[in-house]
């Protein structure tokens, strides 16, 4: 059955799929990190087990972000627990954030792809799909201001402006829903009736998150051959 923490589920659909995602860590309702997905070219997303202490999690997240970009964000914390929150963490805030008890949700090694933050909101069914994109006016790298100045959260900032989603992303985010209903179908016993996913649509476009979904059970899932 589909569970009642989508944020997660919608990872192990996605195993072995060809979606490009952060490297994204589950954080479980015991307070223990010990499932992480990753995109690998040509083998899609992948799933690896390993117990990760609060000193393993801080070393993976550092590395690579002493690039000289200037961009003092390591990691994002998001959780639908109890209603969908989104928060951006510096290496300092990420050492602080391991230190404390969490509620389930994932955290992802943040990667920029733009000097203008941005994520793309699609709400899609299997007879509509809405695209919302929304941009930072203010530079990532404008270290002066605080992160919540400089990133798109869930919630619409003074800082952030909408802008159009061009055709061609718009086809290969729907592409990608009905790829995430297909797999749905294949793995779970329900159908995929309504999906809520956050994107970054850069190129290629980058699967954040799925803060909720609705379904129904397949009547056909498990009835007998004749």
């Amino acid at each position: 059955m589909v569970p009642k923490d989508e944020i997660n589920f919608i990872f192990d659909v996605l195993v072995g799929h060809e979606v490009e995602i952060p490297d994204t860590l589950l954080v479980e309702e015991d307070d223990v990190m010990r499932q992480l997905y990753k995109y690998v070219k040509g083998s899609g997303v992948q799933k690896f087990e390993s117990h990760w202490s609060a000193e393993v999690v801080l070393k993976y997240f550092q590395e690579g972000s002493s690039d000289g970009s200037a961009i003092d964000i390591t990691a994002v914390f998001i959780t639908v627990m109890p209603r969908l929150s989104v928060h951006y963490l510096s290496p300092v805030q990420l050492e602080s954030f391991l230190d404390t008890v969490k509620p389930p949700g994932i955290l992802q090694k943040f990667t920029p792809r733009s000097a203008n933050h941005h994520l793309t909101q699609v709400i899609w069914t299997p007879y509509l799909m809405v695209c919302e994109k929304r941009v930072n006016t203010n530079l990532i790298t404008q270290t002066v201001l605080s992160i919540a100045d400089r990133v798109v959260t869930e919630k619409h900032h003074q800082a952030t402006k909408e802008v159009p989603v061009q055709p061609a992303t718009q086809k290969n985010l729907e592409n990608i829903c009905r790829m995430i209903s297909a797999a749905v179908m294949k793995k779970t016993e329900y159908v995929l009736t309504r999906i809520n996913l956050y994107f970054l649509s850069c190129k290629p476009v980058v699967l954040m998150f799925c803060s909720s979904l609705s379904a129904y059970e397949n009547p056909l899932k498990g009835a007998a051959s004749p």
